[in-house]
C-alpha cells in the first residue's frame, strides 16, 4: 500500500493502487509506463497524492473508481504534481 516517504518509482506494467486504503500517501514519485498510474479503488478515503509526475501511462493517470451504483470514494485529495502524456484521460473521476 502506498505510504510513506518520497521515493521514486517506475514499472512497465500495473499501477500504484490505493484499494480500500485509509490514509495513505503517494508524494514525490514518479509514476511512468504503466497501464494506468494511480488507481483510487472503490473504498479507498483519506487519501493523498502530492507532488509528483505521472506521466506516459497508457491508460488514465489517475482513475478514481466507482460509478453511480456504487461511489469510488471519499475526501482523497490530489495535490499539486503533473500528469501528463498519458494515453488516456489525466484525470478520470
Amino acid at each position: 500500500m502506498p505510504t510513506g516517504r518520497p521515493r521514486s518509482r517506475r514499472a512497465a506494467t500495473g499501477s500504484s493502487s490505493f484499494s480500500g486504503s485509509n490514509g495513505s500517501t503517494l508524494a514525490g514519485n514518479l509514476i511512468a509506463n504503466n497501464v494506468t498510474g494511480v488507481v483510487i479503488a472503490v473504498g479507498s478515503s483519506n487519501n493523498t497524492i502530492s507532488g509528483g509526475v505521472i506521466r506516459d501511462n497508457r491508460g488514465e493517470g489517475i482513475r478514481v473508481g466507482g460509478d453511480a451504483a456504487v461511489p469510488a470514494s471519499s475526501a482523497n485529495r490530489l495535490v499539486g504534481g503533473s500528469v501528463t502524456a498519458n494515453g488516456g484521460k489525466g484525470i478520470n473521476l
